[in-house]
């Protein structure tokens, strides 16, 4: 996580790997349910050393159309390239601004950090 000045907090933290439209719905304050959203992990891996693992949160639809197992584990930089490319443009927004929506918005799925 970084840091960002946020118009409303001040110096805060950025959460990023969102996609784009999440983003603009919690910019807007427009309500998503947990049913609509999805978290695509990638459990990275070298030499059958696991390193970490990355996580993406995207729409429902988006993953639909990404055509993407939401559990990916890699072992090469091209295989984390290829399913990066099928992903929605990604972005990032204020973490406590986030905080905000999932309590106004009872919002279970945005946990992940």
């Amino acid at each position: 996580m970084g840091v960002i000045i946020c118009s409303k907090h001040g110096e805060s933290g950025f959460t990023q790997r969102i996609s784009r439209s999440i983003c603009d719905l919690i910019d807007s304050d427009t309500p998503i349910s947990d049913e609509n959203l999805s978290i695509v992990s990638l459990n990275m891996y070298d030499d059958g050393e696991f390193l970490g693992t990355n996580s993406y949160l995207i729409s429902r639809d988006e993953l639909d159309q990404a055509g993407v197992s939401e559990q990916n584990d890699v072992t090469t930089e091209e295989q984390y390239d290829a399913i990066l490319d099928k992903l929605p443009e990604m972005s990032g927004v204020c973490y406590d601004c986030l905080e905000e929506y999932k309590v106004r918005h009872h919002i279970e799925l945005l946990s992940f950090k």
